[in-house]
């Protein structure tokens, strides 16, 4: 009796085995791209912060030397200098606002200068240079003289020697007093304006009291 053929069945299991080798494919393709974006990521997270820590550093660093820079130079507001000429006679020099340099501490830079004597001798300008060990001052600037006894000197530049009670210039200057008006290209000023000298175009002008 011949046994009866029967067909090999199919398993079910088979397509399904093959969707999921394929589904197996798929999602190392996907963990090996995620892998590989974690690592980008991961490395732009380290640049960033190299980046940051980098600038921070820089930023601090130049912050310090700004604090050292400010400290270097010792800003003086509304200071005051007195002293005595050689005659013994007292002086003192006030600015807005003054710093000594970072490489010699006896000279002073000065913004709105202002010298006042004994005898009511004031000069002004806009800036000047204050060597406390030569005692000489050094005015630049719309530098105006007024005495006491109501004379005006303009000029741009002058040198003051503190000791000598002398002022010095080799620009033009301009006066005008009760007695009349002078002018000329440069001038020396004795005794806190006792005597002056002019030289260089010399213009005078005097009053005629007699009209008076």
């Amino acid at each position: 009796m011949d046994a009866a053929h029967k067909p090999r069945a199919t398993p079910l299991w088979e397509p399904r085995r093959a969707l999921t080798l394929e589904q197996a494919r798929r999602r190392r393709k996907l963990v090996v791209w995620l892998r590989r974006g974690l690592l980008a990521i991961a490395a732009s997270g380290v640049g960033a912060l190299a980046i940051f820590l980098v600038v921070y550093s820089v930023q601090r660093e130049l912050r310090s030397i700004q604090i050292l820079r400010e400290a270097d130079q010792s800003d003086m507001i509304n200071p005051q200098f007195s002293g005595r000429d050689k005659n013994g006679r007292a002086f003192t020099i006030s600015a807005a606002r003054a710093a000594r340099r970072r490489d010699s501490e006896s000279i002073i830079a000065m913004e709105a200068p202002v010298l006042l004597d004994s005898r009511q001798t004031r000069i002004d300008a806009n800036a000047a240079i204050y060597d406390q060990d030569a005692r000489r001052l050094s005015l630049s600037g719309n530098v105006v003289l007024s005495d006491a006894g109501g004379a005006v000197y303009r000029t741009t530049r002058a040198e003051i020697l503190l000791d000598e009670e002398r002022v010095i210039g080799n620009e033009p200057i301009s006066g005008e007093s009760e007695t009349g008006a002078l002018s000329g290209d440069a001038f020396e000023i004795e005794g806190g304006g006792e005597r002056i000298i002019l030289k260089g175009n010399v213009k005078a002008r005097f009053n005629d009291r007699g009209n008076k």
